[in-house]
Order: C-alpha cells, then structure tokens, then sequence
C-alpha cells in the first residue's frame, strides 16, 4: 500500500482544494456506492471533484450531474439529477472499468479504471484526466478520505 501511495504521489498533479471541498457533503453516498460496487471510496470521490467539484447541478455537454455521466448509461425511470442515483452510477461504471482491466490486483493503481472511466476504453489516453484523478484521491486521502 505505501509503495502504491508514493507511486501516486510521484505522478500526481495538484489538485484544487475549492474542488475537494464540494465533495465531502456526499461523503456517506460515496462510501456506500464504493461498499456496494467494490470500489474504494476516496476513488468515487477522486472523480466527483475532477468532474464536478461536488456540484449536483453540474453540465458538461451531455455529461450531468455529480459524477458528469452521459444519459446513456441511465435506466427508464432513473433520475440522473438525484445525488445518490448520480453517485451509484458512477461507482457502477467505475467497478465496469475495473472489471474490463482485468479486476484489482496488489500494486494496481486504477489508471485503466480511471482512464476508462473518462474515455469508455481501457487503452484511452488521457494522462492528464488520470493524473487530476490521482491528485484529487492524495489529496482527499490527506484529509481522512
């Protein structure tokens, strides 16, 4: 674990502390969408601040909500706009792209997830998202997350 902690931090970019701040309203959501899909918790939130700073109301081109997820990936009856379902699918599609790495494994540090979760494909290349990502997790992982 320490050894995965100094490769994160060795990598990581600062994170903004006005978007951390914003997340910690969710705290107990997150930690129950990361016990309910196995995924670490301090990782959702990781992603919450990178994707909206805790913002509900958030909008991205078609992204929305919390976690910026694409209606797509809501089932009929879903309201993406609603915190905790916001949260929920995210987690699930985080667990989605883990499992599509090849699942956990000692000395895993997420990027395949993290990498996915941003651009739908494990081999996306986006080391600047992973790289905000990592830094928000320090960052949150510092502050008790």
């Amino acid at each position: 674990m320490f050894s995965f902690l100094v490769a994160l931090l060795l990598s990581a970019t600062p994170a903004s502390a006005t978007n951390l701040e914003g997340t910690w309203k969710w705290r107990d959501t997150i930690v129950a969408a990361g016990i309910a899909n196995d995924i670490p918790p301090g990782l959702i939130q990781a992603v919450m601040a990178v994707e909206s700073g805790g913002d509900p109301k958030a909008l991205g081109g078609q992204s929305m909500g919390l976690m910026q997820i694409m209606p797509f990936w809501f089932k009929a009856g879903e309201d993406p706009w609603d915190p905790a379902t916001n949260i929920h699918k995210g987690a699930q599609i985080l667990r989605q792209c883990e499992d599509k790495a090849g699942g956990w494994h000692p000395g895993e540090d997420w990027t395949k997830a993290i990498a996915c979760y941003n651009s739908g494909s494990i081999h996306g290349n986006v080391p600047g998202y992973v790289s905000k990502v990592r830094a928000a997790w320090i960052a949150l992982a510092a502050q008790g997350a």
